[in-house]
């Protein structure tokens, strides 16, 4: 596997390729990027194969991916990994035969494993056992958010930034409209963009989902629940 420099803190590395598509890997070397780094961000031109598709794969900013879409407009589609769904979303579709945008292309847990350097052996074997997910409990607005955020950001610091992306995951389980993104913008600004939702069945059934295939290929997810237990709360906390 080719690899783009490996002294910027972003390293894009092409993996599995078949008749179908190619995944490239997102590697951050560091915990934050600033977007100068696309200034000189390129793809691994001598790896990529433009006829079929590709599959970016890692954690990293939205503006990050924004920018690779863009540099892989050549391929025949194009397509993002969204572990909760163990698979790329296809974002891109340039070709006839290809897969209609919004399609989920399924990958195995193999697949979308982020390489991590020689140096740094894996926190548990793979395929040993399923991950662990840890519910975040407690009362209505009692700092669980803010808690797991806390927590997770603990992890980031004391794991390498590759293996951090690979092995760890916190999953919003609660329709209150917030991402990891409201604790990290000033608060003022955070019940301006928030946006609540309901606790219906598709979405307890699509959290229920996404905890059992994170727990496919991440070690450990952290779940960040609701305050109330009923049972739809229940359900999420039995995967857990």
């Amino acid at each position: 596997m080719e690899a783009v420099s490996a002294a910027s803190p972003v390293e894009l590395i092409c993996g599995k390729v078949t008749d179908n598509y190619q995944i490239v890997h997102i590697v951050l070397h560091e915990g934050a990027i600033e977007p100068d780094v696309l200034a000189t961000l390129r793809l691994p031109e001598n790896e990529i194969r433009w006829d079929r598709g590709i599959i970016l794969n890692g954690r990293a900013p939205l503006w990050l991916y924004g920018y690779l879409v863009h540099l892989c407009h050549p391929a025949r589609w194009v397509a993002i990994v969204d572990p909760r769904r163990n698979g790329g979303v296809v974002v891109a579709s340039h070709h006839t035969e290809a897969p209609k945008v919004g399609e989920c292309y399924a990958l195995s847990p193999e697949e979308m494993r982020i390489p991590v350097p020689d140096s740094d052996p894996p926190l548990s074997e793979p395929n040993s056992a399923l991950g662990i997910a840890i519910a975040i409990v407690g009362p209505p607005h009692s700092g669980k958010s803010v808690f797991g955020w806390w927590l997770f950001s603990q992890l980031q610091g004391l794991l390498r930034s590759e293996q951090f992306n690979d092995t760890v995951y916190f999953l919003r389980g609660c329709p209150d409209g917030e991402g990891n993104w409201a604790c990290q913008i000033p608060l003022e600004n955070l019940e301006i963009i928030r946006y609540k939702h309901s606790w219906t069945e598709e979405f307890v059934k699509k959290v229920e989902d996404s905890i059992t295939n994170l727990r496919q290929t991440k070690r450990l997810v952290l779940v960040d629940t609701g305050g109330k237990i009923d049972r739809k709360t229940q359900r999420i906390l039995n995967c857990c």
